[in-house]
């Protein structure tokens, strides 16, 4: 690459007609995974992209994309401070080694040391809220401390994007970012090539009513109300399946044991698959996708859902119900409430199957209009 100078801090490109970009995430396969296509976009552009992320198998496919890769010791489960503020002098020791013209930075901890080091190097930070977190879901003196240094992190940052209009109003009102900084942006891009309509499952007379929970096995993404809800139905008589495809994150404190799952699937209140590479094939499968979640920053897995023209049924909160629209593209019931879930849950089990296919078609058109990779991508090319 060619030496910087002072300006393309700001922006300005540098000699080869390229600005110097760097993405920063907590793993490299969420980065892959999630910003595959802002990277590519980026490259196509003509920018030199550079992404920092713990080293894992995913930074082979980051750099068969075009982007170069290095390795940083983020942790995002990581408590110690010693190893935290070595983690904070190494992004900063990269950073003042590219000198690029922005940084795009997404996740807490991303979000917090780059906002630091880019501070200290007069370097354009845009940090990306991807939600808020079990920090802010179950609030303690940690979340002081966050709100604290997300304010050291974002005062100076060019742009914060937000995925949803509660984070943004939280950061506003907590004195975070001022609001005419603050900028909703629609997900993370959903290639809707990949994630397909599926064929026709509803209405199969072959097997019983499929729903699917998809996404990790956590007490705060309301799986427990999920799991009482589904005793509830098979109560009263309902026959359909509950399918669930995921990992519980052990270092989370609202992790669900796996001695607990193997119980409930003895019970025959799930059929537990453990977690997968790729979600399509059971979408593809499933006639109904459930999210019991507390909170989101926008749910990928719905936006994945509704781009295979598969209905849903989330809580209404944010991040949720953004996508879920009641009577459009599914259902949405009152979070922490096994209830109002059970509810929703038997009202698609009574739906005739021509009803429940109209909202998955109305899912994939609203994916289309609004979330589609190409539209995500323009948010952030915007900024140049």
């Amino acid at each position: 690459m060619h030496g910087s100078t002072q300006n393309e801090t700001f922006g300005e490109k540098n000699h080869a007609g390229q600005r110097k970009l760097v993405l920063c995430g907590n793993t490299a396969w969420g980065m892959l995974n999630f910003r595959k296509d802002l990277i590519l976009a980026l490259l196509r552009h003509g920018h030199a992209v550079t992404v920092l992320a713990p080293p894992a198998p995913e930074s082979e496919g980051l750099e068969a994309l075009g982007a170069k890769f290095i390795e940083i010791p983020i942790n995002s489960k990581g408590t110690n401070p010693l190893v935290e503020a070595q983690c904070a002098r190494e992004i900063h020791t990269v950073l003042k080694a590219l000198r690029p013209a922005f940084v795009f930075s997404f996740t807490i901890k991303s979000v917090i040391y780059c906002g630091i080091a880019c501070r200290l190097l007069n370097i354009t930070h845009v940090p990306t809220i991807t939600g808020m977190g079990s920090v802010f879901i179950n609030k303690s003196w940690v979340t002081n401390v966050a709100i604290a240094l997300y304010k050291i992190a974002c005062v100076r940052a060019r742009t914060v994007f937000f995925l949803n209009e509660s984070d943004l109003d939280f950061f506003v009102e907590s004195g975070i970012v001022d609001a005419d900084r603050a900028r909703i942006i629609p997900g993370e891009g959903i290639d809707v090539q990949h994630f397909a309509p599926r064929p026709a499952a509803v209405g199969n007379s072959t097997r019983p009513f499929r729903f699917l929970y998809c996404g990790r096995i956590l007490a705060e993404k309301g799986f427990l109300e999920l799991i009482e809800a589904t005793r509830s139905l098979f109560r009263s008589g309902l026959a359909f399946e509950m399918h669930v495809v995921g990992f519980a994150d052990w270092d989370n404190p609202s992790a669900i044991r796996r001695q607990q799952l193997d119980e409930w699937a003895a019970e025959g209140l799930i059929f537990f698959h453990g977690p997968s590479n790729d979600v399509r094939p059971w979408i593809a499968d499933a006639d109904c996708i459930v999210l019991p979640s507390y909170r989101e920053g926008l749910s990928r897995i719905l936006l994945e859902a509704a781009a295979m023209e598969c209905p849903m049924i989330a809580s209404d909160v944010p991040g949720c119900r953004e996508i879920v629209r009641n009577d459009r593209t599914g259902f949405t019931f009152a979070p922490r409430s096994t209830h109002s879930l059970a509810d929703c849950m038997a009202r698609v089990l009574q739906m005739p199957s021509a009803e429940i296919k109209q909202l998955g078609i109305n899912a994939r058109r609203m994916v289309l209009d609004e979330y589609s990779n190409g539209i995500v991508a323009q948010s952030y090319l915007s900024l140049f």
